[in-house]
């Protein structure tokens, strides 16, 4: 059966009243169309809410992240590597890597992030522009997608 489903290690339930208002809360007041993006958001979560566990990513993708026969298993992140905890980075890696090595192409794994570039000595700065990229395993094809800023605004496509 497929399903959505998440980790984060504070969790916020964009269902509930407390959820909502938080989020808001988070956004500028003079950001009126980062507001009505959030609004979008939270409408099509309620429509089709998702359940998002209480975890760290390196705990949760070995039991959540291993490709289901007849189904395609995507695994994504969002400007994490800027803040991450480091050795959990590291870990998270390692898992989604354990995990593509039971990829077939009956049982495909996808490794989405959306993530700021990286400097050539490994370090990331969260000024530069975010990066699209594409991991699709059976065959490992690592592919950039797309640039953008942070907002997700100013796409430019590379395919």
């Amino acid at each position: 059966m497929a399903e959505r489903r998440g980790c984060d290690l504070h969790p916020v339930d964009a269902t509930s009243a407390e959820g909502r208002l938080y989020l808001r809360s988070m956004v500028w007041a003079d950001r009126v169309d980062h507001l009505a993006a959030l609004e979008d958001a939270l409408a099509w979560n309620a429509s089709l809410p998702v359940v998002v566990d209480q975890a760290d990513g390196a705990n949760w993708l070995p039991r959540h992240g291993m490709p289901v026969q007849g189904t395609a298993t995507v695994i994504y992140h969002s400007l994490m590597r800027a803040s991450g905890p480091p050795q959990s980075l590291i870990e998270m890696d390692r898992a989604i890597h354990a995990c593509a090595a039971y990829a077939g192409r009956d049982a495909p794994l996808a490794y989405l992030r959306f993530e700021a570039g990286d400097h050539a000595d490994g370090t990331v700065d969260p000024g530069r522009l975010v990066e699209v990229w594409l991991t699709t395993w059976p065959d490992g094809e690592d592919r950039l997608l797309a640039t953008c800023d942070v907002n997700g605004r100013g796409v430019r496509w590379l395919l």
